[in-house]
Formats: C-alpha cells, sequence, structure tokens
C-alpha cells in the first residue's frame, strides 16, 4: 500500500480508523505502522511515546498517564506508512532515527509535543495540532515530497532546524492568533514555500538570516508569504478597502453559521453554527477547578458569571489546565471557512434562542454554557414555552453543545 500524493491522506486515515485496535496503542497492520493513543483518562495526565525504526522492526517505548513504562520491539515494518493519533490528553510524541514513505500526525484535543530528529519521509508528511498549545520540532529531518502542517488551535510553537523540505510546503496557521514559527539552518528547494495565515492576528514568523525570506521579524497574518531572496524590493503600496459585507440576524455568516447578533453597522456581530458539535451530549468537565475568579466582579454572583463572554472563558480554559469536553468540542470545531468557534457563554445563548426562531435554528431544548457556577457547578439554559431557566448543574451532567464565534471588529 504506497501513497504518492497528500491526497491520499484521508483514505490512509479513514482505512487505519475502521479497523480495531488488537494489540494496544502500537501494532503494525499489513506492513504499515499504526499508533493510536485513545483519549487519556482522568484529567488527561501526560503520555509519552518514543519510537524508531531500524530495518523491519520497530523500538517504542510508551509509558502511560500512571507512569508505567512499555518498552518492546514489533517486527514486519515495510517502511511504507506510520500514522500517529492521539485523541484528549497531553501526550508527548518523539520520533527518533525513523524512516518512513509517509507520515501522518493527528495530536486530537490536547496540548501535545511532537518531537522529530533524524526523520527521513520519502513522500508525505501531513501534521495536524487541533486543540491549541502544541509544540512542533523539526531538528535534522528531511521530507522529499509534500509537507504539510496545520496548527488550528492556536497559540500552537513550531521550531525547525537543520531541515530540508525538498517539495512543497505548507504551514498553514489557525483562526486563533498567537502561533509562532522559527526557522533556522534549513532549505526549502522545492516550489514555493506558503506560510497562510487564519487571521486571527499576530502570528510570530522568527527567521533567524540562514533561510530564504526577508521579512519583518513580526507579522500579523502569514497570508501568502514567499521566497524573496532573489527578488528586488518593491515599495508597498496601500490596499483599497473593499466595500464592507453587511450581515443581518438570520443571515449566513462568514463563518457558514447562522448570525444571532450584529453591530449598528452591521459589519460585526455572532453567528453559531446550526447543529451541536461533539459526539452526542457532552459533560463541562473541570470539576473541581474555578475558572472564573468571582471576587473580580462588583456584580450578583450569578449574573457576573453568567455574562462572562464565551470568548473570553476559552482563554480561562485554556490557562486552568484542564479537560472540559463541551469546550473542548467547540474549541476543535471547523468549517471550511472559519476555525475559531466557541462555548457561549449564558447571556449568548439566552441571546441566540431569542433572535432565532425555531424555524431559522432547530435546536434541542437545552445546551451547556461556558459560564461557571461554582467549582462543581456550571450554567445550563433550558428553554421554556414562556422564557429561559439559567440554572447551576453539574460539571458532569451530559447536555448538548453549541459552537458560536465572533466576526468583524468584534472578533479576537
Amino acid at each position: 500500500m504506497k501513497y504518492t500524493s497528500l491526497a491520499c491522506a484521508t483514505a490512509l486515515i479513514g482505512l487505519f480508523s475502521s479497523t480495531a485496535m488488537a494489540s494496544g496503542p502500537i501494532e503494525i497492520r499489513n506492513g504499515d505502522l499504526v499508533v493510536n493513543l485513545g483519549d487519556a483518562p482522568g484529567n488527561g495526565s501526560r503520555r509519552t511515546l518514543r519510537l524508531g525504526n531500524y530495518g523491519n522492526e520497530v523500538n517504542y517505548a510508551f509509558t502511560d498517564e500512571n507512569g508505567v513504562n512499555t518498552i518492546g520491539t514489533i517486527s514486519g515494518f515495510n517502511g511504507e506508512n506510520v500514522e500517529i493519533l492521539s485523541g484528549i490528553g497531553r501526550d508527548s510524541i518523539e520520533l527518533l532515527g525513523l524512516e518512513t514513505d509517509n507520515l501522518f500526525i493527528d495530536t486530537g484535543r490536547g496540548r501535545d509535543t511532537v518531537y522529530m530528529n533524524f526523520v527521513n519521509v520519502n513522500n508525505a508528511l501531513d501534521i495536524d495540532t487541533r486543540g491549541g498549545q502544541d509544540t512542533v520540532m523539526f531538528i535534522n529531518v528531511i521530507v522529499d515530497g509534500i509537507t504539510t502542517l496545520r496548527t488550528r488551535g492556536g497559540r500552537d510553537n513550531v521550531s525547525i532546524a537543520s531541515t530540508q523540505f525538498e517539495g512543497l510546503t505548507r504551514i498553514i496557521t489557525g483562526a486563533t492568533a498567537a502561533d509562532e514559527l522559527s526557522v533556522s539552518f534549513s532549505r526549502f528547494s522545492g516550489p514555493v514555500a506558503q506560510f497562510s495565515g487564519g487571521g486571527g492576528g499576530d502570528d510570530i514568523f522568527n527567521d533567524d538570516g540562514t533561510n530564504f525570506f526577508q521579512l519583518e521579524p513580526r507579522i500579523r497574518n502569514f497570508e501568502i508569504v514567499e521566497r524573496a531572496v532573489d527578488l528586488d524590493p518593491v515599495d508597498p503600496v496601500d490596499p483599497v478597502d473593499p466595500d464592507p459585507v453587511l450581515f443581518a440576524v438570520g443571515d449566513t455568516g462568514p463563518g457558514g453559521g447562522i448570525v444571532f447578533e450584529v453591530n449598528d453597522a452591521g459589519d460585526a456581530g455572532l453567528e453559531v453554527f446550526p447543529t451541536v458539535v461533539g459526539e452526542g451530549p457532552l459533560a463541562y468537565g473541570c470539576v473541581d477547578v474555578n475558572l472564573v475568579d468571582i471576587e473580580a466582579f462588583n456584580v450578583d454572583n450569578d449574573l457576573g458569571r453568567q455574562g462572562i463572554p464565551g470568548d473570553t472563558m476559552r482563554t480561562l480554559f485554556d490557562a486552568a489546565g484542564c479537560i472540559s469536553p463541551a469546550a473542548e468540542a467547540t474549541f476543535a470545531f471547523s468549517t471550511p471557512l472559519a476555525d475559531d468557534w466557541y462555548l457561549p457563554s449564558a447571556n449568548e445563548l439566552v441571546t441566540l434562542l431569542t433572535a432565532l426562531t425555531p424555524v431559522q435554528f432547530p435546536r434541542a431544548p437545552e445546551h451547556w454554557s461556558a459560564s461557571e457556577d461554582t467549582a462543581q457547578n456550571a450554567f445550563i439554559v433550558f428553554e421554556l414555552q414562556d422564557g429561559f431557566d439559567i440554572s447551576p448543574n453539574a460539571k458532569t451532567t451530559v447536555s448538548n453543545v453549541l459552537a458560536v464565534r465572533s466576526f468583524g471588529t468584534n472578533a479576537n
């Protein structure tokens, strides 16, 4: 089974995902190396996977969330395909001395680390970080084919050193801002390398002067950054602002959702994705964690917590370091147009359910909000015939989850 194009990655993932794991987190299937770490139980303690291949043997060490270390060797690797999948959990994936035709890594919804040293990929390298605050490090890596790296969750850090990219290279940042990319002593020998910004702002590109790029040390959006070493400097031209796109409640938003709130000008507001996200009802999670310092608010406790915007709560979830299935389902969700969705606050939920009729927006009778009540409880919004009930429920309770996002001048 040899894949010669990055377009085959989806087919490869589908094939692996349809086969149940038989011998634990790492095994050989039809000569291919497959690792499925799944979700870490509890609060997602860090697990570490180290592996490398020598000939047709794979040497590995796996330390689970309880600190139990398993070391072993698996024979039969055909050198063609390696797929590594990680679910919820703070995992460390370390590839040392690995050689393969195709390498696919999906870090899932944790704050993971991918470390590659002396890795040789003969065809396609595809890495997808989805949960945010992931770290990816390339050292002494050679990729002869296509390289695609997606940093979708925001606040990711990518470091590339002493690496050769012989084929097309694409690094695509998400829309949630504050990604950082550092490149040193590396070579891009294929087509023009592309660094595409998602529009979140304040992405940082650090070029240590050893590469093709002539860039300012800090740029807001990567857009399409091309090799410029052989180009004469061109005076900048002020862009012409097109007429703004205006929105009304009920319109399709710029992220593919339904607009439920707009400002007076109609060029900024909030939108909601029209179906619940996640695999069925989810728990709020983050039990025994106080995300919000209620002493910081000079209003009634419940109203203060209900009124904290969901996008602000996103920052609090990230800082707390706990796992919230409800919130992280929205953070990991994306459409072809946007990937900066979040769990709405209680007040935002009431606003959207009031603004959109059941015909415009069919919905369930209850939904989790991002608003926290205590370390053990958070608010679920229940829609009644004559209004709404905003009630604190145990964070272990499962309920429906909606994803919203801001756009225009409101966007982060």
